[in-house]
């Protein structure tokens, strides 16, 4: 992280990725989504960076734009709708910012959130966002006020919330936490790692084939694939090893297959969402978000 090196590759597979430039070589891009025909990146400063063709981005957004951030970083943004919502903050503030345009950003001034938010997504007429100490806050007039939800995650540093096979939502984060919901509102914790410890992360969620991935890492010499199924309905999960001791920061699934990417340059793929294998992408450094648009793959470190 802090390079502000993005990857690119048509295929994922090995040989095949490229470095562009995010025009930060002193910043982290912490996350890249898609929003329609640009991807959106997020950094640790609190910017917003946009590019047309995965390769090039920059900073159509000044630091005064994204100023309503002031005291954070933004960690992951998502299009819902025609709308954009990019999440941060503060070990004291959680921060949600808002575009109508792509544009111009404004904050969300109730978000309900103490401590730093790190996804954000919708389903339905709710909003989710979750965060640091256990954070779950809910809408559903996302420029409004959002307030505290219960969970069963207990303080746990949450890293990321997906809706998964259009039928389970996930939220992970440290201490091997995984909880899910079929519905919103009813959560369980899942068990996944018998012995666990704070430096246990579980970071990012997909889902592809009927198989539900679960990635992370506990940043040193251990990561962490797990899986479900979805006629499981993500009750029961398996670790599964794909021979590397890289942390995996995010996984994606494009045309069938899983893409997961991490630290020290780490790529791995798999055809079935199960038996995973190692890329040599030629690419170091750390990779903390993973995107595909149309069919070019975007990594961003």
């Amino acid at each position: 992280g802090g390079s502000g090196v993005v990857a690119n590759s048509t295929d994922g597979t090995s040989a095949a990725w490229t470095t562009g430039t995010s025009g930060e070589p002193n910043d982290q891009l912490n996350t890249v989504r898609v929003g329609g025909s640009t991807l959106y990146a997020t950094t640790q400063a609190g910017l917003i960076l946009k590019s047309t063709d995965g390769s090039t981005f920059t900073r159509d957004l000044s630091p005064t734009a994204v100023g309503p951030v002031g005291t954070g970083s933004l960690l992951s943004i998502r299009t819902i709708g025609s709308e954009l919502y990019a999440v941060g903050g503060s070990s004291t503030t959680g921060v949600i910012v808002h575009s109508s345009d792509g544009v111009n950003f404004s904050p969300v001034t109730a978000s309900g959130a103490s401590s730093t938010l790190w996804s954000i997504l919708q389903q339905g007429s709710t909003y989710y966002a979750v965060g640091n100490g256990g954070t779950l806050v809910t809408t559903t007039t996302p420029t409004g006020t959002w307030t505290a939800a219960s969970q069963p995650g207990g303080s746990a540093n949450f890293r990321s919330l997906s809706y998964l096979n259009n039928n389970l939502f996930v939220i992970t984060g440290n201490n091997a936490t995984l909880v899910t919901s079929p519905d919103g509102t009813t959560w369980t914790a899942r068990t996944t790692l018998a012995s666990h410890t704070g430096s246990d992360f579980l970071y990012g969620a997909a889902s592809g084939k009927g198989v539900y991935v679960v990635v992370g890492g506990n940043n040193s010499t251990k990561n962490y694939v797990f899986t479900s199924t979805a006629a499981n309905c993500g009750v029961n999960w398996t670790q599964q090893f794909p021979g590397t001791t890289n942390t995996f920061r995010a996984v994606v699934f494009h045309q069938g297959f899983g893409t997961a990417v991490g630290s020290n340059g780490a790529i791995v793929r798999a055809a079935d969402g199960v038996s995973w294998t190692s890329v040599d992408s030629g690419i170091e450094g750390d990779r903390l978000g993973i995107s595909v648009r149309d069919g070019l793959y975007c990594a961003t470190a």
